[in-house]
């Protein structure tokens, strides 16, 4: 089951990992869904997302600065407890912006 943490706003921030032990993609878009069907068939790994989180490009470059230093390439980034535990802890999205 996802978490979803509702801001009210139109663009979710979402985690995506491929296989069960494999790389997160962070990203952003309107509907995760639709972009996680438009991609299953690109990526050799079953892709799923593991949490959502409404959120726009603020957000999202906060949370990408705070896990650089486990960046893989781009928007992937390495499945570690660090990661794993950043993501489990985002409660409130609009507070990555007062940091």
């Amino acid at each position: 089951m996802i978490d979803t943490i509702p801001l009210g706003g139109d663009e979710m921030i979402y985690f995506i990992q491929a296989g069960d032990d494999g790389p997160i993609k962070i990203g952003q878009s309107a509907n995760p869904q639709s972009w996680l069907r438009k991609h299953l068939d690109c990526h050799y790994e079953e892709l799923r997302i593991i949490q959502q989180i409404e959120g726009g490009i603020k957000q999202r470059n906060t949370i990408e600065r705070a896990l650089q230093e486990y960046s893989i390439r781009g928007d992937w980034y390495a499945p570690s407890p660090e990661v794993f535990g950043f993501i489990r802890e985002i409660k409130d999205p609009e507070s990555l912006l007062s940091g």
